[in-house]
Order: structure tokens, then C-alpha cells, then sequence
């Protein structure tokens, strides 16, 4: 008998084989509901609703320093990005470099959503700008204070976040009502063309690149928890998924680099694999507690510097030991 389980998680290349039943988790059958990730995150902090899902790591490891533990994680992360790309300036501002952003109103969908996390981090260590010396903005007539990490409501601050972040934010980047915004979402406005928006790093893989020479940072955004009671009841589950959830990633990697029909619709899609695995090497996209160390330790401290969680707490407490 197999146990069965409900996974929400977003419609990725790297979950497609799980998520289409090419791939199954040995001795799970796993009902796969493809979700884009702030329904299932809201879904999941709300109702508790899946065995299974994808989740902010920022929620996550805020939940588990106040002590919450009805879902473990896996070490999984089914997203990743560098986020010098989510700054966003208005053309008017004078803003050129990060510096500029020293007393400057920057929007923000919710204070400790993963992405603003990393970048508030990225600004002090390659810059030196505190979170302190930007005054936060997560929509009109509300400063973003940092909450102290007692004050921390992933939930509410996700409802209110999700439903101001677009496009108020983005209609007070463009009159200048903010002088730049932090999102996860593309602008109208640069979509547009407008010109009344830009980067801040208008070469953004320029920045990004050098910043992962220099740290060996490729920021993780989010996790896959499991259900305690899952886990308690069934100590082999995490295992399962770990192995398939690995094998569908090395299925879709193996996929993208076949030159005799490209997996996307990415002409240049071959000299850009090479030129990542050039700088990041083979595996780039690496699942795991130990390879993943120094971007958990790093993540960690920002939110701990940035006062959303109140103590530090160790990678290794956060993740099932799953991958050994």
C-alpha cells in the first residue's frame, strides 16, 4: 500500500516529471497540484491545506526561530534567483548607483518577503547601506518599518503584501510618489518601454555574476516543507521525495542542454547554459544541506540583522537530513 500525499507546487522544469507522473516518489503517490507560488504559500500558512508544498523560505525559517513546527522542510528548493534585477529606479530620482538609495522612499511588497531580504542583504554587504538608511514603503501612506521579530505575521503581512504590491506600488514608482521598488514582478513600465522606470543595475548579469564570484552565493527563495505529522508517521517519506525531486531536476537539466530540439523557446539557449556552468559549474541549481551551507548561513543572518527573526538558528535544525 502507498501512502498518498498532496504536493502543491509551482509548474516548473525542474518538478515537471512529478508533476506529470513521468517521475513518482517510491512508495508515495503523489497527487501534484501546480500552483503559482503566493497561492499556495497564502494556501498553505492559511489552512494548512497540503501534505506536501513549496513555500517562502523566509516563512519558513521565521516560523520555525518563533518555534512553529507544523511543517519540516526538505532541502529542495524548487526557486532561485539573484535579485539585483528586482531593484527598480525612477528615471527622474538621480538615482545611479545603490548608494543613492541612502534616505530614498523604496516600495516593498511586504517587509520580509524572501526577495527584499536578499537584497536588503546584498546592499549592506556589497555596499554598505543598511536597511536602516532607506526609509521602506509597502504602499500609499505607510512606511515598512522592519517589524521586530515578536511582531512578525507571515500570514497577514502576505494578504496585505499580495494585495497592495501591484499596482499601486508601481503607479507611485512612476509619478515618483517612491524613488524605487523592490519586486519580484516586472513593471508595466518597463514592459511598456515608458522610459519613466529602470534598473538600478542596468547590467544586472554583470553585477550578478561578479557578486557570485565573490561569494558563491546563488540566492535560494524557496523550499519544499513537509507536513510534521507526515514525517513523524512515516520517517521514510522524506527520503522518497528528496530522490524523486532530484531525479526530475537531473531529467530536466539533461533535457536543456539537448542540441537536437531546444527544451525552450530560448534561441541562445545553449551558449547560455555554457556560460552559467562556466562560472557556477556543472551543477549549478544544487539541492542539499551541506552544498547549500553558506547560502542558508547567509539568509539566516540577514534575517537576524534585519531584526524579522529574533535568534539564529543553525541550517542544519531547519532541514530534514534527507539527502545523505
Amino acid at each position: 500500500m502507498t501512502l498518498r500525499l498532496t504536493c502543491a507546487c509551482g509548474s516548473y522544469d525542474r518538478t515537471l516529471a512529478l508533476q506529470f507522473g513521468a517521475i513518482s516518489p517510491p512508495g508515495i503517490t503523489l497527487d501534484y497540484i501546480a500552483l503559482p507560488p503566493e497561492q499556495t504559500f497564502l494556501r498553505q500558512l492559511r489552512d494548512k491545506e497540503f501534505d506536501v508544498s513549496e513555500m517562502s523560505l523566509s516563512a519558513y525559517v521565521t516560523a520555525r526561530a518563533k518555534g512553529e513546527s507544523d511543517f519540516l522542510a526538505l532541502p529542495i528548493f524548487p526557486s532561485r534567483i539573484f535579485r539585483h534585477s528586482a531593484i527598480y529606479v525612477n528615471s527622474r530620482a538621480g538615482i545611479a548607483k545603490p548608494q543613492d538609495l541612502r534616505g530614498r522612499r523604496v516600495g516593498v511588497g511586504f517587509y520580509q518577503m524572501t526577495a527584499a531580504v536578499w537584497v536588503r542583504g546584498l546592499l549592506k554587504d556589497e555596499y554598505g547601506l543598511d536597511a536602516a538608511d532607506v526609509i521602506w514603503v509597502n504602499g500609499p501612506g505607510t512606511a515598512a518599518r522592519g517589524p521586530s521579530a515578536s511582531a512578525v505575521d507571515q500570514l497577514s503581512n502576505l494578504v496585505a503584501g499580495t494585495a497592495h504590491a501591484k499596482p499601486p506600488l508601481e503607479a507611485m514608482l512612476e509619478a515618483g510618489e517612491i524613488d524605487a521598488l523592490v519586486s519580484v514582478h516586472l513593471p508595466k513600465a518597463i514592459l511598456s518601454g515608458a522610459g519613466t522606470v529602470r534598473r538600478l543595475f542596468e547590467d544586472y548579469r554583470q553585477e550578478e555574476e561578479a557578486y557570485f564570484r565573490r561569494t558563491g552565493i546563488f540566492p535560494i527563495m524557496h523550499t519544499l516543507v513537509l507536513r510534521r505529522s507526515v514525517h513523524e508517521a512515516n520517517p521514510w517519506a522524506a527520503k522518497s521525495l528528496f530522490a524523486a525531486f532530484a531525479a526530475a531536476k537531473r531529467q530536466a537539466e539533461e533535457r536543456l542542454y539537448d542540441t537536437n530540439a531546444l527544451a525552450v523557446t530560448l534561441p541562445s539557449l545553449i551558449p547560455e547554459i555554457e556560460r552559467c556552468r562556466a562560472l557556477m559549474g556543472d551543477d549549478f541549481w544544487l539541492y542539499g544541506i551541506a552544498s547549500n551551507r553558506r547560502v542558508l548561513e547567509t539568509f539566516v543572518r540577514y534575517l537576524r540583522e534585519q531584526d524579522i527573526i529574533a535568534r539564529t538558528v543553525d541550517p542544519a535544525d531547519l532541514f530534514i537530513a534527507c539527502d545523505e
